[in-house]
């Protein structure tokens, strides 16, 4: 009985252990993606203020040509 409750834990700590390491595996490549991006003035600055940051910037383009197709 408990060689079946011990394996039965194994199991599950090694499934776990490979979801956690597909669920992170896009997170890993979006921050390799954004630290090749970076310039090295700007590596200081931590991943998420740096999304924060061109994601404003993104909306602001895309508020202003919003703008200028509707007005002409």
């Amino acid at each position: 009985m408990l060689s079946i409750g011990g394996l039965g834990l194994l199991i599950a700590v090694l499934l776990s252990w490979f979801a956690s390491k597909r669920i992170y595996q896009p997170i890993v490549r979006l921050v390799n993606v954004i630290n090749d991006y970076k310039t090295t003035q700007e590596s200081q600055e931590d991943e998420l203020a740096f999304i924060e940051r061109e994601w404003k910037h993104l909306s602001q383009e895309s508020s202003g040509s919003k703008s200028r197709s509707s007005g002409a």
